[in-house]
């Protein structure tokens, strides 16, 4: 019986802890984005804030918003830059965040799997883009969660 109990035991510690379900993953991208994801970009008299995750993302319908409010003499509208993927068209691995050096801010990178245009831009479709966050170590937390989202909704490696 004791033995039984150890054995018991060790499986209980060797199971590995149950990961975030894509509801959980979506909820912290949604509010810490709006915390996170934006800031004082002085270069260009220019504030970004306001990056917005929206709670109805699907996996093939997902959103990422930046809004950018100019700070200048000479009032000018918002630019509001929405982003639409289906995440199961992301290459997981490509989902990086960095951080620019010798700067304050960083990025995070996405592309989709083997060059497909398959992320909307208001532009255009495109195989990649790019997202700004202020700081240097919010970008690698959100790349990690959009990567794990991307992972569970079937986001697959490049072939080659």
């Amino acid at each position: 019986m004791k033995r039984f109990l150890t054995i018991l035991a060790a499986l209980a510690f060797a199971v590995p802890a149950q990961a975030q379900t894509f509801q959980e993953t979506l909820r912290w991208m949604h509010n810490t984005a709006s915390y996170e994801g934006g800031g004082y970009h002085g270069g260009d008299k220019t504030i970004m804030d306001e990056t917005d995750v929206p709670l109805s993302n699907t996996c093939h319908n997902f959103v990422i918003i930046q809004t950018t409010h100019y700070l200048t003499s000479e009032p000018r509208p918002d630019h509001i830059w929405k982003v639409t993927m289906d995440l199961s068209k992301i290459e997981p691995n490509s989902v990086r965040g960095h951080a620019v050096e010798g700067k304050t801010w960083s990025y995070v990178d996405i592309e989709t799997t083997n060059e497909e245009d398959a992320i909307h831009t208001p532009d255009r479709d495109t195989s990649g883009v790019s997202f700004f966050f202020n700081g240097t170590s919010y970008a690698p937390r959100f790349a990690k969660a959009l990567r794990h989202a991307v992972v569970l909704c079937g986001g697959r490696a490049s072939s080659f």
